[in-house]
């Protein structure tokens, strides 16, 4: 677990109009954890649930409003976990 401070790469104007929309899968496009996972970067054999809530980063304290002053809301509490199931069928797939 921890507070790993990807972001989403996109507009806050972008982030805005997603969140209006609930259009999690676009904003899951472009999350910067997401795309090192992709090509393997910095986060290899770790393995996520997938994601089905919006964003968890940052609210304006004392409200269920995100605060856009310094970033873009992002999901930066994940829970990352190793599994041998899972490495196994990563070793399959590379043959």
């Amino acid at each position: 677990m921890g507070d790993l401070n990807y972001r989403i790469d996109m507009t806050q104007e972008a982030v805005q109009e997603c969140l209006k929309k609930k259009d999690i899968e676009s904003m899951l496009e472009n999350d910067q954890f997401i795309k090192e996972q992709l090509i393997g970067l910095d986060v290899d054999n770790f393995f996520e649930g997938k994601i089905e809530f919006m964003p968890t980063y940052k609210f304006k304290i004392g409200s269920d409003n995100y605060d856009f002053s310094d970033r873009v809301p992002s999901w930066t509490d994940r829970i990352l976990y190793k599994s041998i199931i899972n490495l196994f069928i990563l070793f399959l797939k590379s043959y």
